[in-house]
């Protein structure tokens, strides 16, 4: 799982002088993809909202190193002529030769078990280890084939070697430590350059494998830019495309005549995070919380109308935890309140206030503002203060796995936001651009 904790801040200031967002100024409409390209470019530019701290996809895992690694690096089943199951405790990938490394060298089974082995070494502190723990061993059962054995059957592991857990790396790019700032991938990308505090550069690997995914742009500039830097860049076209962290960016960029906004399907959300053993210590205050919220309200006030309210937990459902399920979320009903103060008389009083620490930004006011209303209804007391914060707003896509599936309280879903130039087109919508080559479908557009 990636998720930022924002304190209640979030990118409210990216609509700074642009005045109030009013809902429904930019309609919502999902595409699962954008045109496809219609030929080569010489290169385009591109912004994420960081510097990357690290190449390497065991540092990775937030958006900034992703959006760059998934076009350096490729996934064990994405090398694979063949994925075979004999019986639910072996799994085989039989690999595709000829594929070479940028650094010359060709793949072989012995690349792929140790670059697995790295990923499930707890030791190294990858955050992938994890993915492994139901797996025996993992071994090369031919100069192409690699046999994971498990203890136990894992649906879910084939999945996991799909993202960062199955990234496959040269063996010398390995024995080196997997430097931070260099390359030892198959991608259709290379790393050309790392400036410091200045751009990455990359460029097309000619010897790439698969000439059906061969990168339509001959370079990725790729730039470090956020708040209204980035919003800028994209409407003076310096910067030609990013994926943001918040929809509300959108308003401003749709003033402009330089690019056209794009909205996919996301799995990211927008979430309340309480501090362990803050106010909110007492599970059934939490629960309380959620179900007073009124996440239309949040919506409407702090996103414009561009994002789907989670839904709360049922009025009379048994779950310790919140749903994470985006949805229609209903007018607060008497019994959901009428629950939420039930909840509230039956916990042990919280020993002071639960405070809130609320940034400047459009967003955070307007999520603050519903969470002090919500705790009105209720008979909660909180107020807006300085210091060790009860509650922060975060954003992020957890999975089952995660203890932030029952800890987080969810107020909306955001979708996938892409801003693209009128020049380029083919970048996907959705988050798979995380995890997949992205930047090799993006090529010249018709416009």
């Amino acid at each position: 799982m990636t998720f930022r904790p924002v304190a209640l801040a979030l990118l409210g200031v990216l609509l700074a002088g642009c005045g109030a967002v009013s809902p429904g100024l930019v309609q919502l409409r999902y595409s699962t993809e954008t045109p496809a390209a219609a030929g080569d470019i010489a290169g385009f530019s591109w912004a994420i909202r960081r510097e990357p701290r690290s190449l390497d996809w065991l540092r990775g895992g937030e958006p900034p190193e992703d959006t760059v690694t998934a076009n350096l690096c490729e996934r064990l089943p994405g090398l694979a002529t063949e994925i075979a199951t004999p019986d639910p405790l072996t799994l085989i990938y039989r690999l595709r030769g000829g594929i070479r490394f940028h650094d010359g060298r060709q793949l072989t089974a012995a690349d792929a078990v140790a670059s697995l082995r790295r990923s499930a070494d707890r030791g190294l502190g990858g955050a992938h280890a994890h993915r492994f723990d139901k797996v025996a061993s993992i071994s090369a059962t031919g100069p192409l084939e690699v046999t994971l054995r498990l203890r136990q059957p894992d649906p879910l592991l084939a999945n996991a070697l799909s993202g960062n857990a199955g990234v496959v790396a040269s063996l010398r790019y390995l024995a080196a430590g997997a430097p931070s700032t260099s390359d030892g991938c198959s991608g259709p990308f290379r790393l050309a350059e790392w400036v410091p505090g200045s751009h990455i550069l990359l460029t097309r690997f000619d010897g790439y494998w698969n000439q059906a995914g061969r990168a339509r742009a001959g370079s990725v500039r790729f730039t470090f830019a956020d708040g209204p830097a980035l919003i800028n860049g994209l409407l003076d076209s310096s910067i030609e495309g990013s994926y943001l962290a918040s929809p509300t960016a959108m308003v401003r960029l749709t003033r402009g005549v330089t690019g056209r906004v794009y909205f996919g399907q996301g799995d990211t959300l927008a979430a309340l995070d309480p501090r362990p053993g803050g106010a909110l210590a007492d599970p059934r205050l939490g629960r309380a919380l959620s179900l007073a919220l009124d996440r239309e309200a949040i919506a409407r006030a702090a996103y414009a109308g561009l994002v789907q309210p989670t839904e709360p937990p049922a009025a009379d459902g048994d779950a310790e935890g919140t749903i994470l399920a985006a949805g229609a979320s209903p007018q607060l009903p008497r019994s959901a309140l009428e629950q939420a103060r039930q909840l509230v008389a039956e916990a042990e009083p919280p020993r002071q206030d639960l405070v809130l620490q609320v940034g400047s930004g459009l967003e955070a006011t307007a999520v603050a503002h519903e969470v002090l209303a919500a705790c009105a209804r209720i008979g909660l007391p909180a107020r807006i203060g300085e210091g060790r914060a009860d509650l922060t707003l975060v954003t992020g896509a957890p999975t089952l796995e995660d203890p932030a599936w029952t800890r987080w309280i969810p107020l909306v879903q955001l979708p996938n936001t892409l801003y693209l130039n009128h020049r380029i087109t083919g970048a996907p919508t959705g988050p798979s651009y995380l995890n997949h080559p992205w930047a090799a479908k993006v090529g010249r557009s018709k416009h």
